[in-house]
């Protein structure tokens, strides 16, 4: 399992409890840990959890919104492209 928390350094979760922020549960109990952890996380765990926060920086955009300008350079090159080869067969 793995335990994440807010950070004032980051702006992202940050791995808390054993290495990496991984606790080895077996069968719903804490393994490998100090008394004291292994009653905290096994507390933690019967807490349940909370669904993780959405994005509120703005609307997420679908694919096409934010590839266009590489579809459009991509498309323009490709035209190019054609038309050099299509002069150099005429000539």
């Amino acid at each position: 399992m793995l335990f994440l928390e807010e950070n004032e350094g980051f702006h992202f979760p940050t791995p808390v409890g054993g290495p990496n922020g991984m606790i080895q549960v077996m069968n719903g109990n804490v393994v490998n840990e100090k008394v004291y952890k292994k009653n905290f996380y096994e507390q933690l765990m019967m807490t349940g959890s909370t669904a993780p926060s959405q994005n509120t920086d703005g609307q997420a955009k679908s694919f096409f919104q934010s590839a266009w300008p590489i579809i459009l350079v991509a498309g323009f090159g490709l035209l190019v492209y054609i038309l050099v080869k299509r002069r150099r067969r005429k000539a």
